[in-house]
């Protein structure tokens, strides 16, 4: 276990707040501003970020020869430099003048660009990277290599050349597989090797037969008809009457319903299987015709299937082949581990109506990448292209998610702009990773309770989400909702009356996008207990109005609004984004707005209220879309409802989901607040807040403090957790800060309360605590998320 002496030295020689030998002041240097203020590209904005200086991704069109670039920057730059490149290591530093375009010729992929600024001194420099991605016209392979299944290279005549397309090579009787890679000229190239699709760089492996195997590898161009072909025949060597003998080995291993990849010589496999599968079955392949092949008791036959039993929890199946003197044999062993869902793998639209309508507990539906357009007439429901009215349980939901996360999985209405794409009537859904588009409403939750949709991009329909008629806790994060021009539906609407209701709704971290036509976000009368956090609401219109629509309208009762960022359009003239008001029989009571920005340079008007009962505002703030915290204003409000000022917000303890005991602390060591854990208590040092920094993200600051208050760890975690027991990227108290290693996300985790902390200087990363066990004064530190116990917590309130 690491010690919280070892941590505490490895924390402070790591961040350089003071020397290992020395003692740290708390003083923060005069820091200049050098920020880019603008950057153009044929001129277009590139939209910068506060805190944000890399990567930019700027997508070029494929006939773009030169791009012209303009930045503008802060008054204390005094110099400014820039490099380019496309694949050229060799790169130089040119000096230029800000306001001055520079004109720059650009290739195909990825063309690299830096800009540096500098200060007066030149000690201080901030550096900021752009790529910028032009599809490719050209189609090519820049290496191509093969191994046998020894791990030796096979040699290829003549050597590989991207410019030459035929090739030849020999391998002796014991190579029965090659596995090969193979590089792309350009990142965009697309690459099939006899039809299978292949990525770039990937490790792919192919069955030699003996005698010619010809290997046809097609290479295409991003745009235009540029394809290019790379033949390799790879020759295996005939066996002779001995080798044929005495040779047990498999040609082929296949197990119905597992993604097991068979190598010829290979024996050690594992596979997963569904929480209830009963048995395998196997169908085997050898390399002689007529060896006997057994699996326990059972002979196998060549090209014949045979069902093996499975006994409950993980089990070892080994099959064992003897070679036809009886000299040689060779065991295939196969873990069998069992998944804690049931797997279903659809990949077309009746399959998902057909998993959806069947679903049980604990079923986890995968969505193989496509589009998936649903007819109603099969669906299961009069109104849905896709339904389920089957539920989960709260321990054992039902999963509906997409395969792969980095390709699209669209689902959408058979007829554009007609019906509901997904109808839920069932509790206890994990929804995730897809798109929907396409009807006239998105997602429809009826009747539907503790459900989550998370990372769900609705877009193109008439309205993207409705719950209502009696749904219940349900939460709904990090989705994106855009609505088809013309619709004055609102984007998302909670609740439709008092008889059609929902209550205990969550919406955090969400991105909002209208058209000026729509409210982003509607909660009714029947809306109840709904929680609006650290969520982005904008209009993307540019026309203004003399009474436009609010971003958010609230009827409902009940409600806490906080850490959300409002975009309305830049006027003087506007109303504020956010209204509440009381329809009638007592709705739009009891409303809580605090710690929300609007983003406005023009106005400084958040609320309306003039019916409203019980609306309670406080530190609510207007800013420009870039601007420094000294230039934030403070948010006002209009109408006779609201009370400023009145309650102070949320303080809570951090305390760990798995020992609820135990709450992160504070430890002064060398005048720097670490932070631990400790038995909780009511110690101020135990006490925290949220305040927001930037769009869906938030500071966390503890009361203890009033500078130095802010947690954040140093900030070369990524390479100092290789391991929780032996982290040394330590979470401590420091000033505010710009930078992303400061922000932080809580994101839901496995049950309704607990979350996991994850740093927005890289998501993959979270708040852990370190070690093996929950001694007090264990540090807390960032490391790689994953299903640790020791990286979930509550938020407890404090009263």
């Amino acid at each position: 276990m690491t010690t919280k002496g070892h941590l505490a030295v490895a924390f402070f020689c790591l961040i350089t707040l003071i020397g290992c030998n020395g003692s740290p002041e708390k003083t923060t240097p005069d820091i200049p501003d050098l920020s880019l203020q603008s950057l153009t590209i044929n001129g277009n904005s590139v939209a910068l970020e506060k805190g944000k200086t890399a990567t930019y991704e700027v997508d070029l069109t494929a006939d773009t020869q030169t791009i012209d670039i303009k930045v503008g920057v802060t008054s204390e730059v005094e110099s400014a430099f820039y490099t380019f490149s496309n694949g050229d290591r060799a790169i130089s530093s040119t000096e230029f003048i800000p306001g001055d375009a520079i004109t720059l010729t650009v290739g195909d992929g990825t063309n690299r660009l830096t800009i540096t600024l500098v200060d007066g001194t030149a000690e201080t420099s901030l550096t900021y990277a752009v790529h910028l991605f032009r599809l490719s016209r050209d189609a090519s392979l820049t290496g191509y290599v093969f191994y046998d299944n020894d791990d030796n290279s096979i040699v290829l005549s003549p050597t590989f050349s991207s410019t030459h397309y035929d090739y030849t090579a020999n391998v002796d009787y014991d190579t029965c597989f090659y596995y090969g890679q193979f590089y792309t000229g350009y990142a965009d190239n697309t690459v099939t090797l006899n039809g299978d699709d292949i990525d770039n760089a990937e490790i792919f492996a192919r069955y030699l037969e003996p005698g010619e195997n010809i290997f046809d590898t097609h290479v295409k161009a991003a745009v235009g008809e540029r394809e290019v072909i790379y033949s390799v025949g790879i020759t295996r060597e005939q066996p002779t009457e001995t080798q044929l003998q005495a040779n047990a080995r498999l040609a082929q291993l296949t197990i119905d319903d597992t993604d097991m990849d068979f190598l010829c010589a290979q024996n050690v496999y594992s596979i997963a299987v569904n929480s209830d599968q009963p048995s395998l079955e196997i169908t085997a392949k050898p390399e002689v015709d007529g060896i006997d092949m057994v699996i326990g008791d059972q002979d196998l036959t060549a090209n014949e299937p045979i069902t093996i039993p499975l006994a409950d929890g993980d089990t070892l199946v080994q099959l064992v082949s003897t070679a036809l003197n009886g000299s040689q044999t060779q065991t295939y062993s196969i873990y069998v581990y069992r998944r804690t869902t049931n797997m279903v793998s659809v990949s077309s639209a009746a399959e998902l109506q057909q998993a959806l309508q069947n679903a049980q507990p604990n079923d986890q539906i995968v969505v193989a990448p496509g589009t998936y357009a649903g007819e109603i007439a099969t669906s299961g429901n009069s109104e849905a292209h896709f339904y389920s009215g089957r539920s989960g349980t709260p321990l054992n939901p039902i999963y509906l998610m997409a395969e792969d996360s980095d390709e699209d999985t669209v689902l959408r209405g058979n007829v554009i702009g007609t019906g509901t794409v997904l109808k839920l009537t069932g509790d206890n859904w994990r929804i995730s990773g897809l798109e929907i588009s396409q009807g006239a409403t998105g997602v429809h939750l009826a009747s539907a309770s503790n459900n989550r949709l998370s990372d769900v991009d609705i877009h193109d329909v008439t309205q993207a989400l409705r719950i209502n008629q009696g749904s219940t806790k349900n939460e709904i994060s990090r989705c994106e909702f855009s609505a088809i021009n013309g619709s004055n539906a609102p984007l998302v609407q909670v609740a439709d009356a008092e008889t059609s209701s929902a209550g205990s709704t969550r919406l955090k971290r969400n991105e909002f996008y209208t058209q000026g036509e729509q409210p982003a976000l509607y909660l009714a009368a029947g809306a109840d207990s709904t929680l609006i956090e650290a969520n982005r609401l904008q209009d993307l219109s540019t026309a203004t109005s003399d009474d436009p629509v609010p971003l958010l309208l609230v009827h409902g009762n009940n409600t806490q609004l906080r850490f959300n960022s409002f975009y309305p359009v830049d006027t003087a003239d506007a109303r504020a984004p956010l209204r509440v008001e009381n329809p009638g029989n007592g709705w739009g009571n009891n409303t809580w707005v605090y710690g929300n920005w609007l983003v406005s340079t023009q106005t400084d008007l958040l609320l309306e209220a003039e019916t409203a009962t019980h609306l309670y505002a406080t530190e609510n703030l207007a800013r420009a879309p870039i601007a420094l915290e000294e230039d934030y204003r403070t948010a006002t409000y209009s109408g006779g409802s609201v009370e400023v000022d009145t309650f102070t917000p949320p303080q809570f303890q951090i305390v760990l989901a798995d020992e609820t005991g135990s709450c992160l602390d504070l430890e002064e060591v060398n005048e720097v607040n670490i932070v631990i854990i400790n038995p909780c208590s009511d110690a101020q040092t135990q006490r925290w807040t949220w305040e927001m920094a930037a769009d869906t993200f938030m500071y966390l600051r503890n009361l203890s403090e009033d500078e130095y208050a802010y947690m954040m760890p140093t900030t070369s975690f990524t390479e100092s957790c290789t391991s929780i027991a032996s982290a040394t990227s330590i979470a401590y108290l420091s000033t505010k800060r710009y930078g992303y290693a400061q922000q932080w996300a809580p994101i839901q985790g496995a049950n309704d309360e607990d979350y996991y902390l994850a740093n927005r200087q890289n998501l993959n990363y979270g708040l852990t605590v370190a070690g093996g066990t929950y001694t007090p004064g264990t540090a807390a530190v960032v490391c790689p998320l994953s299903d640790s116990k020791r990286q979930t917590f509550l938020l407890r309130e404090i009263e």
